[in-house]
């Protein structure tokens, strides 16, 4: 970067196969002509950067994240001149002071603290979000099987999606407990780099193809580097998301008297099909999970059925958790109620949901029939950059129409 881009840094600091999902498209607005693409990249650590895409109008930024355009607003202008932009749903910014061709910040994930900030600088810019130095050596379709933390008593087991497209790859990797979203990046000779930005998640990954295996690192925001493997394995599954989360020993109902912001006392409606959604407004899966509620609710809530989303929180503090709570309806257009039920942590969830042997994933999502009966719990979601999203979206309407009907 110019020498610009590191003078303001130090202002700034002193201061204060086929692709699962569509390939990424350009933003679209009446003011195309008026916005910027930059190519920025995030500063993970001395040698490790994150790169991504934003274009920046007169009052807001749109970042490209894989398959995903997020559009953060310009909140105010501090007195370095600097600009701060707020990430929809999440509690998170960027601040950036620019000039005509390049601009430098940091983003900061304020759940995390007064320190989580990471340094960016970025270029106005055409070029791509990951460079092509070399032809791939080979695909990488097909289902893989990662190990995380392979070389440590307690490995995570997951399943990788990559697909090759126009721009180089996408795909993501999926937990038992939810995905990593929009990965996104390229294959360079044996060398893989994928990466996802979205106000939340900032992660990057890295491996060598060696011997039919990828092995690498990946980064977690400011985390230290993280082993990672992956092997072609057609047969590898996942736990079964039904499974994990039951009724505890001595419990036939899931029940819960919660108050709304107005004082009245939310609790399961019998006689409807009720989906009770355990989440957070700080978990990125659980957005996922909500838009795809939201619609369930505007399509099939005349017919008898009704949402309820049980938040936990990054804080026990009510006015911050219904702040939280309250931005993240207004941005993802959420219309069913909300409650906020304290702090996300275990010793918690197990006092207001004693009925449940252990909330293990945010967002956990309980179904019950008309008769308050537990039909199932799922535990996770597998969202839009995944190739389950459309294949969840037919079995829940299909078990909507069963349970609404039967």
């Amino acid at each position: 970067m110019k020498l610009f881009a590191h003078i303001v840094l130090g202002l700034l600091f002193l201061a204060s196969c086929d692709s699962p999902r569509p390939k990424p498209q350009t933003p679209s607005a009446d003011t195309k002509d008026k916005l910027t693409r930059y190519r920025a990249e995030l500063a993970l650590n001395d040698s490790t950067n994150l790169p991504f895409i934003f274009y920046r109008g007169e009052t807001s930024i749109t970042i490209q994240n894989g398959g995903e355009q997020i559009t953060l607003r310009q909140n105010l202008r501090r007195e370095d001149d600097s600009l701060e932009y707020l990430f929809p749903v999440y509690n998170s910014v960027l601040n950036m002071l620019c000039s005509k061709e390049e601009c430098a910040g940091y983003f900061w994930d304020k759940d995390k603290g007064d320190t989580f900030r990471i340094k960016f600088v970025a270029e106005a810019s055409d070029a791509p979000r990951f460079k092509q130095t070399d032809d791939a050596c080979c695909s990488l379709k097909d289902q893989w099987e990662v190990i995380f933390r392979y070389d440590s008593d307690r490995p995570r087991h997951a399943l990788g999606e990559f697909a090759e497209n126009d721009s180089g790859y996408t795909g993501s990797i999926i937990t038992p407990t939810g995905d990593y979203r929009f990965l996104q990046g390229v294959m360079n000779g044996r060398h893989l780099q994928m990466a996802t930005f979205d106000g939340k998640f900032a992660y990057y990954f890295s491996a060598e193809l060696i011997d039919k295996e990828l092995k690498g690192h990946y980064y977690a925001g400011l985390s230290e580097a993280i082993p990672w493997r992956a092997q072609r394995n057609d047969t590898f599954a996942l736990p079964d998301a039904t499974g994990l989360t039951h009724l505890a020993s001595g419990y036939d109902r899931v029940d819960f008297a919660l108050p709304n912001q107005n004082g009245d006392t939310l609790r399961p409606e019998f006689g409807k099909v009720h989906l009770i959604q355990i989440l957070g407004s700080w978990c990125p899966n659980c957005s996922d999970e909500a838009k795809v509620l939201e619609s369930l609710y505007q399509k099939y809530g005349d017919d008898g059925l009704t949402v309820t989303g049980i938040a936990f929180e990054m804080r026990d503090d009510s006015a911050a958790g219904w702040k939280a709570i309250a931005k993240m309806k207004e941005d993802l257009g959420l219309s069913y109620p909300i409650v906020y039920a304290g702090k996300a942590d275990p010793k918690n969830t197990s006092q207001v949901l004693p009925m449940l042997n252990r909330v293990m994933a945010y967002p956990t999502l309980i179904i019950l029939n008309r008769r308050g009966e537990v039909h199932s719990i799922k535990t996770g979601f597998k969202g839009p950059g995944t190739s389950f999203f459309d294949q969840y979206i037919e079995d829940m309407e299909r078990l909507i129409n069963d349970l609404l009907y039967e």
